[in-house]
């Protein structure tokens, strides 16, 4: 369970298409899309209050997306799943930050029991993450927004709970990452790393993962629950545009 209770850094996904639009590249806007997934965990569900996306233009501030505001079981939204958290059309420019404004009905279940997750204020504030991608007019930009719930949560004492989502940024292409199982069926987190990037994800009831990451050369690490042992896996290739996939790795 100690696995559980740490933070980690997390994946946010920027995800770039080429889909131009006459009517926005003459007003100098671009569309933005952000969108929200989740590495699995050992929890029955993960409830997070999401009220309000923003982003801030170099030069001209915060600005507010539209934003489909309530409160989201992140477990919904794992191994490639994903929904659409907000989207609107922003003047073209330097995008600095993006930052998500959290409410306070945050909540994780555990055994069928439903447990308050309380939010420091710093979080429900505004929790900013690092972007810096120049948006041009007439493009559409994706984000997504890996929300590795199982590791956002950290526990005070024997029946309390914060969430305290520690989110980083990384660029990669459309549907890039690591895919596969491990046998036997067990749980386990299984993490990608190297010098630059790290992502992870736990393993689901059939002992399957996906971890989106950006192109790149990547130790797998596999962790599984006692009395099995860690297994690394080492050299793995991510070519952008597809899911590396490992088959099955098999932990002693």
């Amino acid at each position: 369970m100690n696995r559980l209770i740490g933070i980690s850094m997390l994946a946010l996904v920027i995800l770039f298409s080429a889909a131009c639009k006459k009517d926005n590249t003459q007003n100098g806007t671009a569309t933005m899309k952000v969108h929200l997934t989740d590495a699995p965990g050992l929890y029955d569900a993960v409830y997070v209050d999401i009220q309000r996306v923003e982003v801030h233009v170099d030069g001209q501030g915060w600005a507010a997306l539209n934003t489909y505001s309530g409160i989201y079981n992140l477990l919904d939204y794992s191994n490639g799943v994903d929904t659409l958290l907000a989207t609107d059309q922003l003047p073209a420019g330097l995008v600095t930050q993006i930052r998500l404004i959290l409410g306070t009905n945050n909540s994780v279940e555990i055994a069928g029991v439903n447990f308050p997750l309380a939010t420091p204020s710093a979080q429900q504030s505004g929790l900013k993450l690092n972007i810096n991608q120049q948006l041009s007019a007439g493009a559409t930009y994706g984000l997504l927004l890996d929300f590795d719930a199982g590791r956002s949560i950290v526990q005070t004492g024997a029946l309390t709970y914060i969430l305290k989502p520690v989110i980083s940024a990384s660029v990669m292409g459309v549907n890039t990452g690591i895919q596969g199982s491990v046998t036997p069926s067990v749980n386990a987190y299984v993490m990608a790393y190297n010098t630059t990037d790290t992502a992870g994800s736990f393993t689901n009831a059939q002992g399957e993962f996906l971890i989106n990451i950006k192109p790149g050369t990547y130790d797998v690490w596999a962790q599984p629950a006692a009395p099995y042992n860690d297994t690394t896996i080492n050299g793995v290739v991510v070519i952008a545009g597809s899911f590396t996939s490992m088959g099955v790795i098999d932990i002693q």
